[in-house]
């Protein structure tokens, strides 16, 4: 809520007859925000003359301009109804699931087209609190395969309701960084893969943020909650940025915007290094620049850290840093692919398999169930058939009754069809 001083102004002519504007304070009113698309209870008479002027305003507008009142960006998934309308208990309903919240939102759900069967995310906000912008970028980043897909928007009342794509098998940095980096440290072969784990999702964020940039957009907020790492196959991965509530334009009237493409560049860093180190994230971009050689040095020693791998954190984290201006990006996105080729080496397939198997390894038993399941409803199966649920059994008993992961049997077990799926989806070359 905000509270104010209403203004009105006084218009004359000055002796030549050009106009004088005077403002003149009136007495102080209550205004909330969250009133924006809602009827008025004016409290006094000049408030009526306002509200009243305001609201025909707006009729005049939707009269003369015809604007719609939102706008389906994929008629696959949205299926309105013959007067045009998309409503909750009628085109579409909710289900039960919670995908989380959002910055000055409800609960973000899923909901189901009634008609096509499709379920979808769905969050609402404030009219008060929506930026248009927030749309534009999403709509500009549309075909970079680095966004969820955006499905449809629309004003409800005094609210914007977005429904949108579900990423499945995504898991925020956040929850990587905070929850599954201590199941890379615990024996030697995993911990050989933080590295090309790091360099893989940083090269992924660098990706994201460049179709970013290239739209003509900075994200202003790439914390790690609005960054995703999606299993898109075997042994791929790709990176998700979500969230443009923050979104500006990367030039504007008083030139490039640096202070937001320097915050997209630093919280990249910020969580490259989160998973270089199994932890360590500075508490800001700010930190990040005034602290960043401290603390990394403490961080290292403690970690005990091989001399080659310091240089090259050092050298990748001061490098980013040094990037000033967007066409400066490419060059250290290609200082990057060169550490990520050397951290892969011949072994991309293997590493990779074994990264999926430490992040997703839920996803290899029910996989594995089901197809059992649906060969003993048929009754019968082939020879493969008989293999494959051999290997599972195997599988399950690898797992024991702690269910403690084999990694390298289960990294075994991802197909290059798998692995390839994922490389497809994020697109991220190596070779």
């Amino acid at each position: 809520m905000l509270y104010g001083k209403m203004l009105y102004a006084l218009i004359d002519k000055d002796a030549e007859g050009r106009a004088q504007i005077e403002y003149k304070p009136a007495k102080q009113i209550h205004w909330d925000g969250s009133n924006a698309h809602v009827i008025a209870q004016p409290k006094s008479d000049l408030d009526i003359e306002v509200k009243v002027d305001a609201c025909l305003e707006l009729i005049d507008y939707l009269k003369s301009e015809k604007p719609p009142s939102g706008v389906v960006l994929n008629k696959t998934k949205i299926s309105l109804s013959p007067t045009k309308e998309y409503r909750l208990g009628h085109e579409f309903e909710r289900t039960k699931e919670i995908l989380g919240k959002g910055n000055s939102a409800g609960d973000i759900v899923v909901v189901k087209d009634k008609k096509t069967g499709q379920e979808h995310a769905y969050k609402t906000m404030m009219i008060s609190y929506f930026r248009k912008e927030e749309v534009k970028c999403w709509v500009d980043m549309s075909d970079s395969g680095c966004v969820p897909a955006l499905y449809l928007f629309k004003i409800e009342n005094n609210k914007v309701s977005i429904h949108m794509e579900i990423l499945k098998n995504a898991k925020t940095l956040r929850s990587i960084i905070d929850e599954h980096m201590a199941g890379f440290y615990e024996n030697a072969e995993n911990r050989s893969l933080v590295k090309p784990f790091s360099l893989y999702v940083l090269d992924g964020a660098l990706e994201a943020v460049t179709q970013l940039h290239n739209k003509g957009w900075v994200h202003h907020d790439l914390h790690g909650g609005n960054v995703m790492v999606q299993k898109t196959g075997e042994e791929k991965l790709g990176v998700k940025v979500l969230d443009f509530g923050l979104a500006r334009k990367l030039e504007d009237y008083n030139g490039l915007n640096y202070r937001g493409f320097h915050a997209d560049i630093g919280e990249i860093v910020r969580l490259f290094s989160a998973l270089y180190t199994g932890g360590l994230e500075f508490d800001n971009v700010l930190d990040l620049r005034k602290n960043w050689k401290d603390k990394l040095t403490e961080v290292t020693e403690m970690m005990k850290m091989n001399v080659d791998d310091r240089k090259e954190l050092f050298c990748l984290v001061d490098a980013a840093l040094k990037v000033v201006h967007p066409n400066q990006v490419e060059e250290y996105r290609q200082q990057v692919k060169t550490e990520l080729g050397k951290a892969m080496g011949q072994s991309e397939k293997e590493i990779m398999r074994k990264v999926v198997a430490i992040l997703f390894p839920e996803d290899f038993q029910p996989i594995h169930q089901d197809i059992e399941d649906s060969a003993d409803a048929m009754g019968d199966f082939d020879v493969a058939d008989s293999i494959f649920l051999s290997n599972h059994h195997d599988y399950m008993d690898h797992q024991g009754d702690n269910h403690d992961l084999d990694l390298e049997w289960t990294a075994n077990q991802v197909t290059d069809e798998y692995l390839e799926m994922v490389r497809m989806t994020l697109g991220i070359d190596l070779h």
